[in-house]
C-alpha cells in the first residue's frame, strides 16, 4: 500500500518553528515600554544570512536539509524567507543569552532544534512509499526525538518554577520593606502629592536668575 503523499514541501515547516517566540519566562508587571526596547533591541541584533546559516551549522545541523529543500523546491524568495525567520530565532537566543544566561539561551534553542527534527521526520515519514520497515524505523526516530521533546518541555517548566519562586522571594522581601517602611513613605508620597510640582517650579526659577546674573556677570567684565 503506498502511504498517501503530502502537499508539497512548503514553507509552513520553517516558518512554524521560526515565529519570534515568546521568552521562556516572561514578568506580567513589566512595563509596555520595556517590552517594545527589548523588541527593538532584538531587532537591531538580527544577524545577516550568511551569520545565520554558520549558526544552524554549529547548533541545528538538521535544519540545513529542510534548508535545502525550500531553496530547491520554493525558489531563492523562500529560501531568504526563511532564512529571516531562522535570523530572528539566532536574535532572540542571544537576548536570552545575554539577560538569562547560558543555561537558558540553550535551551531555548535546544527546543527549536527539536522542533525542526519532529517536523523533518513526520515529513519524512509520508514521503516514504512502499516500504514498511522504512516507515518503522522514521516512526521509531521520531518517538525518540518526541520523548526528547517531553523531557525539555518537563525541564523548562522546573527551571520556570525556579524563576517564579525567586520572583515570589523577591516579592514577600519588598512587602516586609513596604511594612518597615511603611510611614517614611507615605510621607514622602504626601510631600510629592502636594509640594512635587511647585519644587520643580522654583527649581526652573532658581537656574533661570542664577543665568540671568551670570548673563550680568559676563556684561560687566566686557
Amino acid at each position: 500500500m503506498t502511504a498517501m503523499k503530502p502537499a508539497p514541501f512548503c514553507l509552513y515547516l520553517f516558518l512554524s518553528i521560526l515565529a519570534p517566540a515568546p521568552p521562556l519566562f516572561s514578568d506580567d508587571h513589566d512595563e509596555e515600554e520595556e517590552e517594545e526596547n527589548e523588541r527593538i533591541l532584538v531587532r537591531q541584533e538580527i544577524p545577516g544570512q550568511e551569520e545565520t546559516i554558520k549558526f544552524y551549522h554549529a547548533h541545528i545541523p538538521s535544519a540545513m536539509p529542510i534548508l535545502e529543500r525550500v531553496r530547491d523546491r520554493e525558489g531563492e524568495e523562500a529560501y531568504e524567507e526563511v532564512l529571516r525567520d531562522a535570523a530572528e530565532q539566532i536574535a532572540e537566543y542571544r537576548h536570552i543569552q545575554q539577560h538569562d544566561g547560558d543555561e537558558m539561551a540553550e535551551l531555548f534553542i535546544e527546543g527549536v532544534r527539536l522542533d525542526m527534527e519532529i517536523n523533518a521526520l513526520a515529513y519524512k515519514y509520508h514521503e516514504i512509499d512502499d516500504s514498511d520497515r522504512e516507515r518503522r524505523e522514521t516512526r521509531e526516530q521520531l518517538r525518540d526525538v518526541i520523548g526528547m521533546q517531553f523531557a525539555h518541555a518537563i525541564q523548562s517548566r522546573v527551571r520556570e518554577l525556579d524563576w517564579l519562586r525567586s520572583e515570589m522571594e523577591s516579592i514577600e522581601r519588598e512587602i516586609d520593606e513596604m511594612g518597615e517602611d511603611r510611614e517614611e513613605s507615605i510621607e514622602e508620597e504626601l510631600e510629592m502629592v502636594l509640594y512635587g510640582n511647585e519644587e520643580e517650579e522654583w527649581d526652573e526659577d532658581d537656574e533661570e536668575e542664577d543665568d540671568d546674573e551670570d548673563d550680568e556677570d559676563d556684561e560687566e567684565e566686557d
